[in-house]
């Protein structure tokens, strides 16, 4: 639901970082939001409600009350038991009330803030830069473009509603993600609306559960070259044995650990590890990645993770979470 409006107090901006969803090539784990120098990105943990401000003046493509409830159910999306923080809308007169230092969502014409006439949707997150705490951020839906709400059959219009649903997830701290059918998913695409698994282990890497001990999480390093040094940006993607589903993932970290939270019990999941792919839809940070720690300098290819056993090469290793065993720690991956 939309509540009134009141003025936030003004409070210090460190930086924009910019964010937007555009209309790409096919591509196959959510990505948290990194500064350059490789701080994670994510709204404060004390500040559990985050107000996001509406200006529906001067839009005159949907009709105002649809919209509205559009924009609740893609609030409530992001909004749920799964974690600690929530989004709460607010409902502005005057898009010129709308201030740097709090979080807007408004349509314009105005070009500048997109950059390209494919972009649809732009979104400029405001964070400290010695610690990724995001202070503000800012929704700009591209009104030179025609929107729809619901999946009506193809008229040229684009759905509102997914775009919607995944500039929140920006706004929340999340990047473009790489599993085809998620939210944050970089190409527009049916159904975007509706978060997927990849999209909530996305927000539980970043934000406490509100679920408590019902989530598990798996961890390790992945190692390579001959003197087994860590390897940065490896995509790891986890897939649940019960559905035979990409469920989620991640990316490893400079020195090649990992760790995927938000999974639940009572599932075998197996991982792939290949090198990361679409440098263009991730934060700059993972610029620096290396793919050539195989024999010969040459890049080394996707492959499950295995047993060490002789009996067992060539089978994924399956891992177990359990309310017995909730957090499996795999150490190094070769």
């Amino acid at each position: 639901m939309f509540f009134n409006f009141n003025k936030k107090r003004a409070r210090e901006v460190v930086v924009a970082f910019f964010l937007c969803l555009l209309l790409g090539p096919d591509g196959v784990a959510f990505v948290r939001t990194r500064a350059d120098v490789g701080t994670k990105i994510s709204w404060p943990s004390w500040q559990t409600t985050i107000p996001l401000i509406i200006y529906l003046d001067g839009y005159h493509g949907l009709d105002s009350s649809s919209l509205q409830s559009s924009l609740v159910a893609a609030a409530s999306q992001w909004s749920n038991d799964n974690h600690t923080q929530s989004l709460s809308l607010y409902l502005g007169s005057n898009r010129n009330d709308a201030r740097i230092e709090q979080s807007d969502l408004l349509f314009t014409t105005n070009m500048n803030y997109f950059g390209g006439s494919g972009v649809l949707a732009v979104t400029q997150v405001a964070y400290e830069g010695h610690n990724g705490e995001i202070v503000a951020a800012d929704i700009f839906i591209n009104d030179n473009l025609s929107f729809k709400l619901g999946e009506t059959p193809d008229d040229g219009r684009y759905n509102l509603e997914s775009v919607i649903t995944h500039e929140m997830g920006h706004m929340m701290g999340l990047g473009h993600g790489q599993v085809r059918s998620s939210t944050m998913y970089y190409q527009l695409f049916s159904g975007q609306d509706t978060l997927h698994s990849d999209d909530y282990v996305g927000m539980a890497n970043g934000y406490a559960s509100g679920t408590g001990n019902s989530l598990g999480m798996i961890s390790g390093k992945v190692i390579g070259g001959d003197s087994l040094i860590g390897i940065f940006g490896t995509h790891i993607q986890v897939i649940s044995g019960h559905s035979g589903q990409v469920i989620g993932g991640v990316f490893s970290d400079e020195d090649g650990s990992f760790l995927i939270k938000g999974l639940p019990l009572n599932d075998t999941y197996y991982l792939y590890l290949s090198p990361i792919g679409l440098l263009d839809s991730l934060p700059r940070y993972y610029s620096s990645r290396r793919m050539n720690f195989c024999s010969g300098d040459s890049d080394y290819r996707g492959a499950f993770y295995e047993s060490c056993s002789v009996s067992r090469t060539g089978h994924p290793q399956g891992i177990r979470i359990d309310s017995s065993n909730r957090h499996v720690s795999i150490a190094n991956i070769t």
